[in-house]
């Protein structure tokens, strides 16, 4: 198996500056801290030197079990994976997430096996042309290349050009499919379930790319097509020296990923967005509106609202590292904006962490001597592992979650009621 190195999304590690790449550092994937200690940027998987550094989420705690970390990183992949393929990625998204060189090789990997899975390796088909022959009549080429005869003022052609579709063994390329099928197990085997048998046989880039060219120009069947092209980006981005030979799939911004974990999670309500009041300008005497837009919006028992912000900090004792005076401004005038609709509002952020029993109340946040009049916002830690399997496998345990936090929450109103 290749070495596969674990850290925490901005959490310094002390690790060999000499064992990562300096493209890494080019590229801002990471940077240098005191005391020669790495601190990552990315979320994430990158694999650079038959090494694979595997950035965890903040929240998360790097297990000492190495079948535990290798699960992790699954994890991880299938969760970025999910959020790529189910949401429309940002511009700034895309430069970590979408199709580019340094992203592809994950996606085509993924494809290469779960079609060889479903089809088997590649059997190429070819279309061929005759005269007369036995299979359909191709009009186009028979009205380019014959003539017709004339017979009682009618055109009438004798002469046909038919086609007929052929299987057509090629060894070659059957040989490179099986030797990248190889190459794909070896290397992203760990990450994608996958083991291919044992391959001897190696080709040149030149070689396999000059085969694939030629038989991407001889075959017309779609899934052919596909695959041949899938090959080639695969030679062309993994197996070519000529490149910097790193591969990500990673992202900046994993915050929009927590969000959107905690909205399945918590089961957001986006109907209830069109109750919140919205700001509004007056201007040469044009109205002009703006939005209010909570994160996760929750209605219990008709009556009861809860207010949900997803917040991607580390919650350690690190005192400074806490949502600012912005974000808990936000929270109150929702709280504000929607009193006269609900008979109580809870204001809750949620943190990624790493607890017990699914969640654990951790801090609150207020205005000092304006508690009564602006209320709190409660801060809840939530296992950011608890609620990605709820992410990935849509399991419907949001409702009793809800209620769970729900309880929780009244009785932290009512103690800070009595103070």
């Amino acid at each position: 198996m290749n070495n596969i190195y674990f850290f925490i999304d901005h959490e310094p590690a002390k690790f060999k500056e000499a064992s990562i790449p300096n493209v890494f550092f080019e590229k801002g994937l990471c940077q240098k801290t005191e005391q020669s200690y790495v601190r990552f940027n990315v979320t994430g998987i990158i694999h650079a030197n038959q090494n694979f550094f595997v950035v965890l989420p903040k929240g998360y705690r790097i297990p000492d079990n190495i079948n535990t970390k290798v699960t992790l990183a699954k994890k991880i992949y299938n969760v970025l994976f999910k959020y790529k393929s189910t949401k429309i990625l940002e511009k700034d998204e895309s430069y970590w997430l979408g199709d580019t060189q340094t992203t592809t090789t994950f996606d085509v990997s993924k494809k290469l096996i779960d079609d060889f899975r479903q089809n088997g390796l590649i059997t190429l088909q070819k279309r061929t042309f005759e005269n007369n022959g036995r299979g359909n009549i191709n009009w186009p080429k028979t009205f380019k290349t014959k003539t017709p005869y004339i017979k009682k003022s009618e055109l009438v052609y004798l002469d046909f050009v038919t086609t007929k579709n052929n299987i057509v063994s090629n060894e070659t390329i059957s040989l490179i499919h099986s030797f990248i099928l190889w190459n794909i197990s070896d290397t992203y085997g760990w990450l994608f379930n996958f083991k291919y048998k044992d391959y001897s046989k190696t080709f040149t880039h030149s070689f396999m790319r000059y085969n694939l060219l030629r038989a991407l120009n001889e075959t017309y069947m779609d899934r052919d097509i596909r695959i041949i092209k899938f090959l080639l980006s695969y030679i062309d981005n993994r197996l070519n020296e000529e490149n910097n030979n790193y591969n990500i799939f990673v992202t900046k911004y994993f915050d929009r990923v927590w969000e959107t974990i905690c909205a399945k999670v918590m089961g957001n309500m986006p109907m209830l967005q069109k109750m919140v009041p919205k700001p509004y300008w007056i201007y040469l005497e044009d109205k002009k509106e703006t939005s209010q837009i909570p994160d996760i919006l929750v209605q219990m028992n008709k009556d009861e609202l809860i207010i949900y912000d997803a917040k991607y900090y580390t919650l350690n004792q690190n005192k400074h590292n806490l949502p600012g005076w912005g974000d808990i401004v936000k929270q109150l005038f929702y709280r504000l904006s929607l009193k006269h609709q609900y008979k109580k509002i809870y204001n809750i952020f949620l943190f990624p962490g790493t607890v017990k029993h699914a969640f654990n109340f951790s801090a609150y946040a207020s205005v000092s001597d304006f508690e009564a009049t602006f209320g709190n916002v409660l801060g809840y830690l939530l296992d950011i592992d608890y609620a990605i399997e709820i992410y990935l496998n849509n399991n419907e345990k949001q409702h009793q979650l809800n209620y769970k936090i729900l309880k929780d929450a009244k009785e932290k109103y009512n103690k800070q009621d009595k103070l």
